[in-house]
C-alpha cells in the first residue's frame, strides 16, 4: 500500500515534468532509482512507488508519440502482455528464493516446510536491483524525441499544472473514463486479492488449488485475451464510436458474469444440531459440550452425522474417560463422544455413531461441479474484462490535447491509487471480518477466523465489484454518447503538428509529406508557367 502514496503525490508532477523533458533519461533516471530502492532495506515501497509512475505517464506517452497511431495498438498490447508477465516470474523467482535460508551460509537443520524456516527475502530484490540497473544504460541512450525533430516545444512552467489540470477536469471524456476505471480497478483487485480466500472456504479446495485456478489461470486468460483485443484494434480499426460502444458491451456482460458467480457455492458445513447454518459463536456451544471447557485455539474439525463441530472436545468426545483437551493427530475417530446421543435421539434404530475427522460432506460430486461451473464463469469474465484493455489504455491519450497527454497519464495513475488501490483492501478485509462467525481466541486477543459464515461471505464478496463495476459500465455509457468528440476523430490517423519550425516537418522522418504535397506543389508551378 506503501508504495501507492508516491504516485499520489508525484505522478502528475512527474507526469507533467517529463513531458517538457528528455523521457528516455526519465525513465532511466526511475529505474536507476529503482534498483537503488529495491537494494536499500528501509522503506524500499516509499521510494519505489514514485519512480514507478514514471514507467507509465512518460513511457506510454514516449512511446506512443514514437510510433504511428496505426502500430500504437500493437506497441500498447506488447506491453501491457510484458506488464503481465511481470507479477508471473515475480512469483517464480520468489517461490525459488523463498526455498534458500535467510543466511545461505548458516543452513538450520529443517528444511523449507518447517514453520520456524525463514526464506531469502532479501535475495529477489538483490536481483531484481541489478537487472533494473542493467537495463537503464541502453534506455539512457534514446533521444529526447524519436521523430519530428524539427518541432517546437512550447515553454511551461509549474505554474501551467493548475491549467492543465482544470482543462483534464473539464475534459468529460477522460474525467468519465477515469472514473470508470477507478470503479473497475477498486471492485476487481479486491476481489482477485481476496477470491483465493474465498475458493478455500466455499468449496473446500487446498491453498494450491485455489491458488492454481483461482489466480493463475485468470491471470494468463487476461493476457491471452489483451492480445487478442489488441490485435482487433489494430487490424480491425474500429471506428471510435464502434470501439467505445464495443467497450461498453464487454463491461456490461462482465457485470452479469459476475453477478452470476453469486449462484454457485457447496452446501455450508452444519455446525449446529437444529436446522439451518449457525450465524454466529454461541450456536457452537451447546448442551453437550457446554461442560467441556473447549479451547478455541486450534480448528480441528470432526464429524457426527450430519453435524461438524469445531474440534472433538467440542463434540464431548472422551478418551480414556476423559475430555479430548489435547488433540492427538494419530486418531481420526472418536468414541464416546456426548453429542452423539443427540443424534441417536433422532434416529433410535442406528447404531452408535463414531466422531471423523473432518467437516462433513468435505468433498462431493455436487461440490465439485459448483467449484467447475465457477472457474468456467470466472474464466469467461476475466476474457470480457480485459479483452480491450489495449482501448482503456489508448483512450486517455487520445482523447486529451497532445501536450496533456503525458500529465493526463500520470494524473490517472495518481487518482487510481489514491481512490481505488489504496482503500479497496480495507473495505474488502472489512467484509472478510464481518462474514466470520467464530475467532480464534489467546490470551483475550482474536486471532485467525477459523469458521465464516458462507451465505453472507458469498453475497458480500461478490456484490461489492458488482455494484463499482455497474457505475464503471454507467460512466463508459457515457463515454460512447461523447465518442464523436473532435479530439477522438484521429485515433488511429497521425496529425501534422501546428507547431513545425517550417510547417513541413517529416511525420515520420522518411519524407512522406514530402510526397504526399510534391503532387500539390508541381500544379502550382504548372499554374505560374500558364499564366
Amino acid at each position: 500500500m506503501a508504495d501507492n502514496l508516491g504516485p499520489i503525490l508525484f505522478s502528475a508532477l512527474i507526469g507533467y515534468l517529463s513531458a517538457k523533458g528528455n523521457r528516455p533519461r526519465w525513465a532511466a533516471g526511475a529505474m536507476v532509482m529503482a534498483g537503488v530502492s529495491s537494494m536499500l532495506g528501509a522503506m524500499p515501497y516509499f521510494i519505489y512507488g514514485p519512480v514507478a509512475s514514471v514507467y507509465y505517464s512518460a513511457g506510454t506517452s514516449y512511446l506512443d508519440d514514437s510510433v504511428s497511431k496505426k502500430h500504437a495498438p500493437t506497441y500498447m498490447t506488447i506491453t501491457a502482455f510484458m506488464r503481465g508477465i511481470g507479477p508471473i516470474l515475480g512469483f517464480l523467482l520468489s517461490s525459488y528464493c523463498l526455498q534458500k535460508y535467510e543466511e545461505p551460509e548458516y543452513p538450520p537443520d529443517y528444511d523449507h516446510e518447517d514453520p520456524r524456516w525463514i526464506g531469502a527475502w532479501w535475495m529477489g530484490f538483490a536481483i531484481l536491483s541489478f537487472f533494473m540497473i542493467f537495463f537503464s544504460v541502453p534506455l539512457l541512450l534514446f533521444p529526447k524525441k524519436m521523430r519530428r525533430p524539427g518541432i517546437r516545444r512550447k515553454s511551461y512552467m509549474v505554474s501551467d499544472i493548475y491549467q492543465n489540470t482544470l482543462r483534464l477536469i473539464m475534459n468529460p471524456i477522460y474525467t468519465l473514463h477515469l472514473c470508470s476505471q477507478v470503479f473497475k480497478w477498486f471492485g476487481i483487485m479486491g476481489y482477485f486479492n481476496y477470491m483465493q480466500k474465498y475458493l478455500q472456504e466455499q468449496f473446500r479446495v487446498s491453498a494450491s488449488d485455489a491458488s492454481l485456478y483461482g489466480g493463475a489461470v485468470p491471470l494468463l486468460v487476461a493476457l491471452l485475451t489483451t492480445s487478442l483485443g489488441g490485435v482487433f484494434v489494430r487490424y480491425v480499426k474500429p471506428r471510435p464510436k464502434t470501439l467505445t460502444f464495443l467497450m461498453f458491451i464487454c463491461e456490461v456482460v462482465t457485470v452479469l458474469l459476475f453477478a452470476s458467480l453469486l449462484l454457485y457455492s457447496c452446501e455450508p458445513p452444519d455446525y449446529t444440531q437444529g436446522p439451518g447454518e449457525a450465524s454466529s459463536r454461541d450456536d457452537m456451544f451447546t448442551r453437550c459440550n457446554a461442560n467441556c471447557s473447549c479451547s478455541s485455539d486450534i480448528f480441528h474439525p470432526v464429524c457426527i452425522g450430519s453435524t461438524t463441530y469445531f474440534s472433538p472436545c467440542f463434540a464431548g468426545c472422551r478418551a480414556n474417560s476423559s475430555i479430548v483437551s489435547a488433540l492427538d493427530p494419530t486418531i481420526d475417530r472418536y468414541e464416546n463422544c456426548e453429542c452423539a446421543k443427540y443424534h441417536l435421539k433422532e434416529k433410535p434404530f442406528e447404531k452408535p455413531l463414531l466422531a471423523v475427522e473432518g467437516r462433513c460432506n468435505e468433498e462431493t460430486p455436487e461440490c465439485t461441479r459448483q467449484f467447475m461451473f465457477y472457474i468456467i464463469t470466472l474464466t469467461s469474465m476475466y476474457c470480457l474484462a480485459f479483452l480491450l484493455q489495449v482501448a482503456h489504455i489508448l483512450l486517455p491519450m487520445r482523447c486529451v490535447d497532445k501536450e496533456d497527454k503525458t500529465f493526463a497519464l500520470g494524473v490517472f495513475e495518481g487518482v487510481c491509487c489514491l481512490f481505488a488501490f489504496i482503500p479497496y483492501p480495507f473495505a474488502y478485509s472489512a467484509i472478510i471480518d464481518y462474514s466470520c462467525i467464530f475467532w480464534e481466541q489467546s490470551c483475550n486477543q482474536f486471532g485467525n477466523c477459523w469458521i465464516y459464515d458462507l451465505s453472507r461471505l458469498n453475497k458480500l464478496l461478490h456484490g461489492m465489484p458488482v455494484i463499482t463495476c455497474i457505475v464503471n459500465c454507467v460512466c463508459m455509457f457515457g463515454i460512447y454518447l461523447l465518442a464523436n468528440d473532435s479530439k477522438l476523430a484521429r485515433f488511429y490517423d497521425d496529425e501534422i503538428d501546428d507547431d513545425d519550425e517550417d510547417g513541413d516537418a517529416d511525420l515520420y522522418g522518411t519524407g512522406e509529406r514530402d510526397v504526399k504535397i510534391a503532387p500539390v506543389i508541381l500544379q502550382q508551378i504548372c499554374s505560374n508557367d500558364q499564366a
